[in-house]
C-alpha cells in the first residue's frame, strides 16, 4: 500500500515539473557557451585540479552520491544543483571533485556576481583570473543583482536547470570570514522549488584561510563531502514561519552542509 501510494506520489510530482518545464521557455545554449566550458573544465581537470588535489591532499567523500543525484535527475527531467558552502577561492574548483567529464552533470553553471563585485581580489597575477573571459571559460553565468526578484536575477540559471544542466551555487553569496557557515540567501531554494532539480549539498573542510604558503608547503588537509541529493518531492513548508518557502528549503539544505562541517 505504501509502495502505490509513493509511486503515484512520484508520478504526479513527475507529471507536474514536466508541465512546469513545457510552461516556460528554455534556455538554450549556444554552442561555445557549452563547449568552451566543457573543454576547459576538462583541460583544468587534467591538470590543475590534479595540482590541486596533490597540494592539499584532497579527500573527496560521497562521490556515489553524484551518480544517484543523475538517475533522481533523469527520472524527474530535471537538472542539478550543487549547493556548497564558501570558504575560499579555490571553491569552484573543489565542487568538481566528484562531478568529473565522464559524469552526465557535467559541465557545471556557476552562480556569479558581476565582475565589479571582485575589485578587492584583482591585485597581482589575481588580475589574470578575475577577468571576464576567465570567468566565462569556467562556466559562470553572472547573475542579475540588486532588483530583489529571484525570477528575473536569476533567469538564466533558471532556465539552465530546465534545461536538465548542472548549475553550482554558493548560498552564502562570499566567501567566510570567520570559516563558519554563514547566512544564506533563499536563492537555491528557488531554484530547486520552481525547476524541480535535484540538490547535492557539498561541505569543504580545511580550506579556509589557506595561503599560498600553505597550498605549496601542502600544509593543509581539504575534505569535500557530497552529500545525499536532496528533492523537493516531500517538503512541506512551514506555513507558520515568518521566512517564505524558498529561504526555508535552503535553511533545510544549508544545515545538511553544515552538520559535516
Amino acid at each position: 500500500m505504501l509502495k502505490v501510494k509513493l509511486m503515484t506520489h512520484n508520478y504526479y510530482n513527475m507529471q507536474d515539473n514536466l508541465q512546469f518545464r513545457k510552461k516556460t521557455k528554455v534556455y538554450k545554449l549556444k554552442w561555445y557557451q557549452y563547449w568552451v566550458p566543457y573543454v576547459v573544465l576538462f583541460v583544468t581537470w587534467l591538470t590543475a585540479h590534479q595540482l590541486i588535489r596533490f597540494f592539499v591532499h584532497m579527500k573527496v567523500l560521497g562521490s556515489a552520491n553524484v551518480r544517484e543525484a543523475e538517475r533522481i535527475a533523469k527520472y524527474y527531467g530535471a537538472g542539478i544543483v550543487f549547493a556548497m558552502n564558501h570558504t575560499s577561492e579555490l571553491d569552484p574548483f573543489f565542487a568538481t571533485s566528484a562531478a568529473t567529464p565522464y559524469y552526465s552533470a557535467y559541465p557545471m553553471f556557476y552562480v556569479t556576481g558581476k565582475m565589479g563585485l571582485y575589485k578587492a581580489h584583482r591585485k597581482g597575477f589575481k588580475t589574470l583570473i578575475y577577468n571576464s573571459a576567465v570567468f566565462k571559460s569556467l562556466g559562470s553565468q553572472y547573475l542579475k543583482s540588486g532588483n530583489k526578484n529571484y525570477a528575473v536575477s536569476l533567469a538564466r540559471h533558471i532556465n539552465l536547470l530546465k534545461a536538465g544542466r548542472s548549475v553550482c551555487i554558493f548560498p552564502e553569496g562570499k566567501i567566510s570570514s570567520d570559516g563558519k557557515i554563514g547566512e544564506s540567501h533563499g536563492g537555491l531554494g528557488y531554484l530547486a522549488l520552481e525547476t524541480g532539480a535535484v540538490v547535492i549539498p557539498i561541505t569543504v573542510t580545511g580550506a579556509w584561510g589557506i595561503t599560498i604558503r600553505d597550498f605549496f608547503l601542502r600544509k593543509r588537509q581539504v575534505s569535500i563531502h557530497y552529500g545525499g541529493p536532496i528533492h523537493n518531492i516531500d517538503f512541506k513548508p512551514d506555513l507558520s514561519s515568518s521566512k517564505n518557502k524558498y529561504q526555508q528549503y535552503t535553511d533545510m539544505i544549508m544545515k545538511k552542509i553544515e552538520s559535516v562541517s
